[in-house]
């Protein structure tokens, strides 16, 4: 079982490093062209996955106008210096860094107004929205945009702190729609996971909002209401950049890998069974003189249908569902054998078996490759949803506690009292999110399904567990989140 799943994390990950390899090349141009399949084979493409370009006038283009704002950064005046616990990692800020000086993040802010005023002009386009991006010619001015909503992040609490509330809502706003602009974006894989990226620290401004003593209920309503919105919208941007990455990469590798064609040097065989001479030799006793090894069309369309299912999915909850047409591949394939290096009785027996299946290369090579690149957007939105829907749970609660002075005993009462109009549900379990009145914790099952919060579940090595603090006070970042043995113990709220 350990070699399997070093195997089937390998795939995955080489899966990964060609949507990025051959991405670079596609949207080199920025423009539909790049991203077009060839004419032999756009008919071979499901219409659902089918990619078109929206207009974006240049006076709505988000990119130009962030780009001047990042321009203006004081590369010197990082807020990631000023935490007395800070690992200088994006992924470590801004939740789990302790013991911030105040006196530095002024400082910092200070040497960055600028950048922040014009991050303020161009967020305050009502119009405004992501063309498709070059990669990687724009990457590196991701990293950037991540600082100026780190600052903005920053910002938010420091005008707290002067007791600027109404500035301090309107950074935290801000910040959650700057996180919808992106994921909701033209552009690749890499293009949505930073908007992933920068609704996660948006996520984290709502849940220190929701922590503060000033917190009042109009604000904290309003912070309700984005956190939902950035939340449904994960289904479609989710969507739009399978449909970007699948005309990107998917068009393009299936004629890359099977241009040559089986028994070509530099065709299929040998780029999927590698070069070992053992291997190459059986794969091709295996397959010679097979009526139908690989069939390029037919793997597209099989492809492009295994898109198809993910982009339908991608607005619902995904968790790690069964893909039934894997499945079906699966028992289609079981003669495939792990590893090539097999006996001539063994050989023959494959090829007998494999003799019987219609383009087995290409059927292995979209049960492989195609969901083990997929599994990244998986993965990325099912842990954005959890933690947007436990940030919407503690804003309800801290909602509820300031009509009533409590917490209530249950999250139902939530409903009931019509502080939420449905109950959050977990999108790893099915179920509500766990809750525990006297932890002041709320979790999720996470995909290792545990009963407080999956292990690996969020980034930076933490549980899905979020929780408001015991007392409030004025700090300047929240703790890591933790529980002590007895809350651990407890039993959880499913209610």
């Amino acid at each position: 079982m350990k070699s399997r799943s070093t195997a089937q994390a390998v795939t995955a990950g080489c899966g990964m490093l060609l949507i990025l390899v051959t991405s670079s090349a596609a949207v080199a141009h920025g423009d539909d062209e790049a991203c077009a399949a060839s004419t032999a084979l756009r008919p071979y493409i499901d219409p659902a996955v089918r990619y078109h370009r929206r207009p974006v006038a240049d006076d709505d283009n988000a990119y130009p106008l962030l780009v001047e704002a990042t321009t203006r950064l004081v590369m010197d005046a990082d807020p990631r210096a000023c935490g007395g616990e800070s690992a200088m990692s994006w992924r470590d800020w801004p939740e789990i860094v302790t013991g911030a000086d105040t006196d530095c993040i002024d400082a910092t802010l200070d040497a960055n107004a600028p950048a922040l005023e014009e991050f303020d002009r161009a967020l305050s386009r009502p119009d405004l929205q992501f063309p498709l991006l070059r990669f990687p010619t724009d990457f590196p001015q991701f990293a950037l945009m991540r600082r100026l909503a780190v600052l903005k992040l920053e910002r938010a609490k420091a005008r707290q702190r002067a007791g600027d509330r109404q500035g301090s809502v309107d950074d935290v706003l801000g910040l959650l729609r700057y996180a919808r602009l992106f994921e909701a974006g033209d552009g690749p894989l890499i293009h949505f996971l930073v908007g992933l990226a920068l609704d996660a620290d948006a996520m984290a401004g709502a849940r220190w909002y929701a922590a503060h003593p000033n917190a009042d209920a109009a604000s904290l309503n309003a912070v309700l209401r984005a956190v939902a919105l950035n939340e449904q919208g994960l289904g479609a941007a989710a969507a739009q950049a399978y449909r970007v990455e699948f005309n990107c990469f998917a068009v393009r590798m299936s004629e890359q890998v099977f241009s040559v064609g089986v028994g070509g040097r530099g065709g299929a065989l040998e780029w999927f069974f590698g070069k070992g001479s053992e291997s190459m030799r059986v794969a091709k006793f295996v397959f010679a003189d097979h009526p139908k090894a690989l069939d390029p069309p037919e793997t597209l369309r099989l492809a492009s249908a295994c898109v198809a299912a993910i982009v339908m999915a991608a607005p619902r909850d995904v968790g790690r569902p069964v893909n039934d047409r894997d499945a079906g591949l699966r028992v289609e394939l079981a003669a495939w054998p792990e590893r090539w290096n097999i006996s001539v009785r063994a050989a023959r027996k494959v090829r007998a078996a494999l003799a019987a299946v219609d383009n087995p290369i290409g059927k292995r090579w979209v049960l492989e490759v195609v969901p083990g690149a997929s599994s990244v957007y998986l993965d990325n939105v099912s842990l954005s949803r959890a933690i947007a829907r436990g940030t919407s749970t503690l804003l309800a609660l801290r909602l509820y506690e300031l009509r009533s002075g409590e917490l209530p005993a249950t999250l139902s009462e939530l409903v009931s009292e019509g502080v939420l109009s449905t109950l959050p549900v977990d999108p790893y379990s099915g179920a509500p999110l766990g809750y525990q009145k006297f932890a002041r914790a709320v979790w999720s099952a996470g995909p290792e399904k545990g009963p407080n919060g999956g292990a690996g579940c969020a980034r930076s090595g933490q549980h899905c567990l979020w929780s408001l603090p015991d007392a409030f006070d004025d700090r300047t970042t929240l703790p890591r989140s933790g529980r002590s043995e007895s809350d651990t113990a407890a039993e959880p709220d499913r209610s």
